[in-house]
């Protein structure tokens, strides 16, 4: 889970584009643009939700996706609030994570699935190559 939110840190920065810039771009061909609800939970300055890391995420996607979807909602609505607090520039918080934070299995799918979507597109495709660094 670790390479898949700091990949999205650097898809969003433009720092390394000898190094990064092949993969940014085949990155963004294949997500489309949909990366809305993880732009809003992963800034690209600041703080994150923890919860997104989760330790089981070592073994694998499916296993990180689970512990992320047994998140306790107190530790979810507690990490929300935190990355509301740190938002900057007076922004509000957008609709997708206050319903997140106010629990429910659709906004929860939503966000699985946006993990999901996002690691095979940023991730999956170079994982050889990364295991074997």
């Amino acid at each position: 889970m670790w390479e898949t939110i700091l990949s999205f840190h650097r898809l969003r920065d433009r720092r390394g584009p000898v190094v990064f810039g092949d993969w940014r771009s085949e990155t963004r061909m294949r997500l489309g643009g949909e990366t809305r609800l993880l732009a809003a939970l992963v800034p690209s300055r600041g703080y994150f939700p923890d919860f997104l890391t989760p330790a089981e995420g070592v073994h694998g996607l499916d296993e990180g996706l689970d512990a992320v979807r047994g998140t306790d909602p107190g530790r979810l609505r507690g990490e929300l609030s935190l990355l509301a607090a740190d938002r900057s520039g007076g922004r509000t918080v957008p609709h997708s994570l206050r319903a997140l934070a106010d629990g429910g299995p659709a906004p929860f799918g939503r966000l699985l699935g946006a993990l999901r979507s996002y690691h095979r597109a940023a991730v999956e495709p170079y994982w050889p190559h990364i295991r074997a660094r």
